[in-house]
């Protein structure tokens, strides 16, 4: 660093969005119109990858630089781990974090290191959903449905699809009705008072030379049930809509021959919801203009968290696969003052590396817990991605699967089978791992380290 003052440095994450939905991706319809125009003038990373298919894996690779199975997996964001809040702090940033997202509060270790993180929820005391919550008989009965389904499915498959499909489902569907008409609290804040909370907090926030700013905001709202803002502010039938999008995959169920005859319904939903997100990501890049958080010294960085399936694989929704469809995530670096190069990258990167590259534009040196790299350095290595079977609590945790991306090929090896394909085959429909041994075998040494669960430290 060459001037005194540090940048500012503006993290913008966005839930469920895939790279594919982006228009310089490719995509026709026009839902990202202000993302597009800030990834032409900047710095879009086509092959950019979640280190996991949700946010609790994906987060802790974003704000920690560190893989989902270290130190005892992301139950609780503990020491060893830094948060890059943490660092910027004892570097002189005021730091400051605005989400509606349950996984990234601070009942799960994400609280560390902020001037202040406002997590905006529903409920009472802007506590987390109680089934997520390890001390509540929620979460309690829904670890025993969790564990009677797999006994059921592993003895009896036949009963778990035709009669404990039924019975839960029917539970399911009665109690989202009735919470819904009678006591409706939407699962997350919408991205309009995502900006409205924003715009409260920054004028109050210190202006001191010395105290640059970080500033992390998330919208949820590409994530189901999709459409939320509508079934707030929208009109009776755009409510009639969000309500069957929400509930369809309750009644018939995510993978099922009846929903994918909602397949365009889901997508055109989907599609909304983003379109919804880029416009307020536009409201407030302008706002922070106005204010001069954001100007010629700036570093502002956009990325999805993960990505969506429709499909593709058999199932709608972010489940616990490693596929595309939920690693491969929009990322874009915009600010022409620190940025090695602009246009397209081709390269894979992986989101551990957004932590590093802030770190290094700030000036201050990376904690050695950090894994990822600056984003810019092009030195190959792997890109890993990984996925445990957990509770919804994030208790429990145990190997699923991992992926590995290296040399023009991705392996993934979950507990029940072995893929590997050639990353020019994006919907990943050619499964290579028979028809070349042994590129398939020295992949699978070299993922070895990443397999497991790491004890914590």
């Amino acid at each position: 660093m060459t001037s005194e003052k540090k940048p500012n440095i503006v993290l913008i994450t966005f839930d469920c969005t895939r790279a594919d939905r982006m228009g310089i991706a490719g995509y026709k319809k026009n839902i990202t119109p202000f993302l597009d125009s800030l990834a032409k003038k900047g710095a879009y990373f086509k092959r950019a990858y979640s280190t996991g298919p949700g946010s609790p894996h994906s987060f802790v690779a974003i704000l920690t630089s560190t893989l989902p199975f270290d130190y005892g997996g992301f139950g609780y964001i503990d020491r060893p781990r830094m948060l890059v809040s943490e660092t910027l702090k004892s570097a002189g940033y005021t730091t400051i974090g605005v989400h509606s997202a349950a996984y990234m509060s601070a009942y799960f270790g994400y609280d560390r290191g902020w001037d202040q993180l406002v997590y905006l929820s529903n409920f009472k005391d802007g506590d987390v959903i109680p089934g997520i919550r390890r001390d509540t008989w929620q979460a309690r009965l829904l670890k025993k449905l969790n564990a009677a389904h797999k006994f059921v499915k592993r003895k009896s498959p036949w009963i778990d699809k035709w009669v404990f499909f039924v019975i839960e489902r029917a539970a399911f569907i009665c109690r989202k009705i009735f919470v819904d008409i009678f006591r409706f609290r939407p699962a997350f804040i919408i991205a309009e008072e995502i900006n409205q909370k924003v715009k409260e907090i920054l004028p109050r926030a210190p202006r001191a030379p010395r105290e640059p700013l970080f500033l992390w905001v998330h919208y949820m709202d590409p994530h189901a049930p999709y459409t939320l803002f509508r079934k707030i502010k929208g009109t009776f039938i755009q409510k009639i809509r969000y309500f069957l999008c929400d509930i369809l995959p309750y009644f018939v169920g995510q993978g099922s021959w009846a929903t994918r005859l909602f397949k365009s319904f889901f997508i055109n939903t989907y599609d909304i919801s983003i379109q919804y997100t880029d416009q307020n990501i536009k409201n407030l890049f302008e706002y922070l203009n106005s204010i001069e958080v954001i100007n010629d010294d700036s570093l502002v960085i956009l990325c999805s968290d993960h990505g969506e399936e429709f499909f593709e694989h058999g199932n709608v929704g972010h489940l616990a696969t490693l596929y595309n469809v939920n690693l491969n995530v929009p990322l874009i670096f915009y600010g022409s003052k620190h940025l090695s190069f602009n246009g397209i990258i081709d390269r894979p990167v992986s989101l551990m590396d957004i932590s590093p590259t802030i770190l290094d534009v700030a000036g201050v040196e990376k904690p050695k817990v950090f894994k990822g790299q600056n984003i810019f350095n092009t030195e190959p290595r792997p890109i890993i991605g990984q996925v445990p079977d957990t509770e919804d609590d994030l208790s429990n945790q145990t190997f699923r699967g991992v992926s590995l991306i290296y040399d023009g090929y991705k392996f993934i090896k979950m507990i029940d089978q072995k893929m590997l394909f050639s990353l020019d085959d994006a919907n990943e429909q050619n499964n290579l791992y028979d028809k070349k041994p042994e590129l398939a075998r020295r992949m699978e040494e070299l993922i070895k380290p990443y397999e497991f669960i790491h004890p914590a430290n």
